[in-house]
């Protein structure tokens, strides 16, 4: 147990608040939104009580607080992405740019 399996459940956490923030508004409107959500949230804390286990409590609610905080970023980075390889196309110009920007910000 250490630092891969914190890193493990960051990225299942920041998953599962993406696809409840889906459901509120998105791919998943129209559909059983309540559920799905709530679906999403009792999974948070499902993932908040393997940190507790890993990390103890007080670190489990602060990596998840940190994670949290993270995701609005990681959304206008992903969209950005998005962006550039629609707007300049899927050429080998563009593919090695990407790599550049995944260097500098890690994950997008």
């Amino acid at each position: 147990m250490g630092v891969s399996e914190v890193r493990a459940i960051r990225e299942q956490i920041i998953n599962e608040y993406m696809a409840a923030k889906l459901g509120l508004s998105g791919l998943a409107a129209g559909s059983s939104t309540h559920t799905f959500i709530t679906s999403r949230q009792e999974r948070i804390g499902g993932l908040h009580a393997q940190l507790t286990r890993i990390v103890g409590e007080e670190e489990a609610t602060r990596v998840l607080v940190d994670t949290l905080e993270t995701i609005p970023e990681q959304e206008i980075r992903a969209n950005m992405v998005m962006v550039l390889i629609y707007s300049l196309g899927e050429t080998e110009e563009t593919r090695q740019l990407m790599n550049r920007i995944a260097a500098l910000w890690g994950d997008y």
